[in-house]
């Protein structure tokens, strides 16, 4: 009854009840599914605004647009990785519904949307029905989850298929196990993997928690039986492996670039250990967006050390594939953080709602009001930043309404000089506000090299009127690299016209009188 009256208190004036009125499992049930219904209409909010691509989406939509299907096999352009599954349903629906924004952001979309459904349907295998509200409710107001939705990556069906597997494991569980169901289960996860790189994770997870349990239980034949099932699966990431990821484990500028994710192993230093506790508090940030992250961290361990309890059987299938995801980032073959965490979002979820419900057992008096408490530091944060974007969909890099500034200004004779860092979205866009090749020019100066930067300017003295357009602009160590530029090309130009937008910028010079 306690955990009743805490969830009601909290999540109850979402549907407009008193917290008296919610103690039915039926009730809870409405709660929940208005719940999922209110995180659909926050995904498709912000999927309807149409933000502008970020630099990571037009380096991989101009893979998907420019190359025949077959040629999405082979290592993609721009250092980009993604699994050859998603590329290729990604390739049809640009087929079939063209070479737009929505077109290409509508599969995660999509997934998004499942997932809410499928995160429902796993959730209450883990926790109670009674705790259901507060772990859906965190899912589907989750600002990171909502912007994945409508992120032209494969996060979002990461996602999705992560739940899939899971659902599909429990819905075997409870039909009763099989020879045909898991012989489907290992041909699906065979495809799956194919889809989704973490995919692999949450397999290996599934299989090495029913392997020990049916060994804990001696039920030898359920267990010969489940390691064919498991060769299924090896049979596939293999082959995976030898036509796409061995490529993607050479690719020295995504080792670079992601350097900072993988575990040490073993670790050798202060500095090496101090990794551990980063990345851990790190993960309620990115991928999570949890605010204060520390609450949140202390709830997860609370939930999870009580999971690992008292469900020894639930703790280890959420807690498996998290570590083979953090074994593979000590091997150097999978980054441990930020969005490539993603796939992890909804157990992390889960055990955090346990732990919220258990933190009151900490104390004996005021138990209600010490899980309202906390619950409420985590849930209204998330539930403020996104109900704005009923008001405001969230975007960055917002480089179409630069485009469309010089597009409506240009003039005959004008001349374009694109900034390093706005190539892909440009490139992606061009067509679309009717920008020739003879029209622009590809930058290729940076701060650490502006001679080349000079040596480019002196290529347009002729010309009347420059413009410059910035997109996905550096601004690190405290330097503004359009700043930088435009103090150079200041220097024998007169600034004519500017549009600042959201990390994105147009600038037009005119040629100083003689």
């Amino acid at each position: 009854m306690h955990r009743v009256s805490f969830i009601d208190g909290i999540l109850g004036p979402w549907v407009g009840r008193a917290s008296q009125g919610l103690s039915s499992s039926l009730e809870i049930k409405n709660v929940v599914w208005i719940i999922v219904c209110f995180g659909i209409v926050l995904r498709i909010t912000q999927y309807l605004y149409n933000r502008s691509l970020w630099v990571d989406e037009a380096m991989l939509a101009l893979n998907i647009i420019h190359r025949p299907l077959h040629e999405l096999l082979a290592p993609l352009s721009y250092n980009q990785g993604a699994p050859v599954g998603f590329l290729m349903i990604q390739k049809l629906f640009v087929d079939l519904l063209g070479q737009s924004e929505y077109a290409l952001r509508l599969f995660p979309l999509l997934c998004g949307i499942i997932s809410l459904f499928l995160f429902v349907k796993v959730a209450q295998h883990f926790v109670e029905m009674k705790s259901l509200m507060l772990a859906t409710a965190l899912f589907a107001i989750s600002y990171k989850l909502i912007f994945y939705s409508s992120e032209f990556k494969q996060y979002s069906s990461d996602v999705a298929i992560a739940l899939g597997l899971y659902a599909v494991m429990f819905h075997i569980q409870i039909a009763g196990l099989n020879a045909a169901r898991w012989i489907a289960f290992g041909i699906l996860g065979g495809i799956v993997i194919w889809f989704s790189h973490p995919a692999a994770f949450i397999l290996a997870g599934i299989g090495v928690s029913l392997s020990v349990c049916f060994a804990y239980q001696k039920q030898w034949s359920k267990l010969l039986f489940f390691t064919t099932v498991g060769l299924l699966w090896a049979i596939s990431f293999a082959a995976l492996f030898l036509i796409s990821l061995s490529n993607l484990s050479q690719n020295s500028v995504l080792l670079n670039y992601w350097s900072y994710g993988f575990m040490p192993f073993p670790p050798k230093s202060v500095a090496d250990l101090r990794w551990f506790d980063e990345t851990f508090f790190k993960i309620f940030k990115e991928p999570l967006g949890l605010l204060p992250a520390s609450i949140a961290a202390a709830t997860f361990l609370i939930g999870g050390v009580s999971m690992a309890i008292e469900r020894k059987d639930k703790f280890f299938l959420l807690a498996a594939p998290i570590m083979f995801a953090l074994l593979a980032s000590g091997l150097q073959s999978y980054p441990f953080t930020g969005r490539l965490l993603l796939f992890a979002a909804p157990f992390i979820i889960v055990c955090i709602a346990e732990g919220v419900m258990r933190v009151g057992l900490l104390v004996r008096s005021k138990q209600n009001m010490l899980n309202a408490g906390v619950a409420s530091v985590l849930l209204v944060p998330q539930l403020i930043y996104s109900c704005t974007i009923l008001v405001k969909p969230y975007f960055f890099e917002d480089v179409k309404p630069a485009m469309e500034y010089i597009s409506k200004r240009w003039q005959k004779g004008d001349i374009l000089y694109v900034y390093h860092g706005a190539q892909p979205t440009f490139q992606f866009y061009s067509a679309k506000y009717g920008f020739s090749e003879k029209e622009y020019v590809h930058g290729e100066a940076n701060r650490e090299n502006l001679l080349v930067f000079e040596n480019e300017l002196l290529a347009f003295k002729n010309h009347k009127r420059f413009w410059v357009l910035f997109a996905h602009i550096d601004r690190s160590n405290g330097i503004d690299d359009v700043n930088l530029f435009l103090e150079h090309i200041g220097r024998n130009r007169t600034l004519t016209h500017a549009f600042k937008g959201t990390d994105a910028a147009a600038y037009l010079y005119s040629k100083l009188n003689p």
